[in-house]
């Protein structure tokens, strides 16, 4: 085998390993199981995993905002009033909330500055802020 061969092999097997582990931070980051990765690496899985190759990785903030996006406004563990405008507005996640700005928030009926104070004090607690 020539060199170059073998660093077509090597570089091969080492696209083959990111894509692999794309493969599984993505369906992992959607709530899925090993079953899943297994079923997408079938043979009628292969194209999947062809597109997911020119697919971009999310990045690490993006995998967080994910998260956030799964975790109910309950955790932010604010007053009964900023609580029941956040729902009011369709308000469902913590991340529903870091998307908005204190304007947006302010903008909510019955939303004053007591709400939008125990609203960032509980995203700041979470190590989190309100959009600029």
């Amino acid at each position: 085998m020539k060199e170059s061969e073998a660093e077509y092999l090597v570089g091969g097997a080492v696209l083959v390993t990111e894509l692999f582990a794309k493969l599984v931070t993505e369906v992992k980051a959607l709530g899925g199981s090993p079953e899943d990765i297994f079923a997408l690496t079938k043979p009628n899985g292969r194209a999947a995993i062809r597109r997911m190759a020119q697919c971009v990785v999310p990045t690490p903030e993006e995998l967080v905002q994910r998260q956030w996006n799964r975790t109910p406004i309950e955790e932010l563990e604010v007053g009964t009033r900023a609580y029941n405008c956040l729902k009011w507005v369709g308000i469902q996640s913590i991340g529903d909330v870091v998307l908005r700005n204190e304007n947006e928030l302010m903008r909510i009926p019955n939303f004053g500055k007591a709400c939008l104070a125990e609203v960032k004090q509980g995203l700041q607690e979470k190590g989190l802020k309100l959009a600029a």
